[in-house]
């Protein structure tokens, strides 16, 4: 799925890497969705700017599953839209990529949070699992 999404795009530079191990707690089609929603809003991202570079890493920290994607951006995202709505023209069938990615991070107790550095805009998703996890709260910034 991850490979598809971003074959279609030969003009970005893409790096992905790492594994979720086990995630047989969380919905197929929530983990789909969820994955699928970052690397959109990636693609989107990443193609308006000068970098074009994606970065998309998943790792297990103690027993959380962690999700980080960074992409280029020329100017901050954060603070010409802190709230992530979106900015196409026809917003009746967009903006609902951000949507999904909080509702399934809520549905699994996870932990959502996006930030930015480097010129590169960043989402972070923890999803603890469910028998006896914590949520992680520290930022898994040595993965990438």
């Amino acid at each position: 799925m991850v490979n598809d999404k971003l074959s279609k795009k030969h003009d970005l530079k893409t790096s992905v890497h790492g594994s979720l191990g086990n995630t047989s707690d969380i919905k197929e089609t929530d983990l789909a969705c969820l994955i699928c929603n970052i690397i959109d809003n990636a693609i989107e991202g990443a193609n308006l700017s000068s970098g074009k570079e994606i970065d998309l890493c998943f790792m297990r920290q103690n027993s959380s599953r962690i999700i980080i994607c960074k992409n280029t951006i020329d100017s901050s995202v954060l603070k010409s839209n802190p709230n992530l709505y979106s900015t196409k023209n026809d917003d009746s069938s967009h903006g609902y990529g951000t949507k999904i990615i909080k509702k399934i991070v809520h549905k699994y107790s996870g932990m959502l949070d996006f930030y930015e550095e480097n010129n590169k805009f960043c989402v972070q998703v923890v999803i603890p699992e469910i028998q006896g996890a914590v949520n992680q709260k520290k930022r898994a910034d040595e993965c990438i």
